[in-house]
């Protein structure tokens, strides 16, 4: 009985650091992209300038 209550306990805790863990990645790739897009964008406005 309390071996599948830690099983069931450890699913769910898995389960929540999972999506935290996707949560997090997903905001670590926006802000890549974020910063890739921002430095072509000056790049292209440095050039622009030049």
């Amino acid at each position: 009985m309390s071996n599948g209550y830690w099983v069931l306990i450890l699913t769910f805790e898995s389960d929540r650091f999972l999506k935290i863990y996707m949560v997090f990645r997903s905001l670590i790739i926006v802000r890549l992209w974020l910063g890739l897009l921002g430095l072509s964008f000056l790049g292209c406005y440095f050039e622009g300038l030049i």
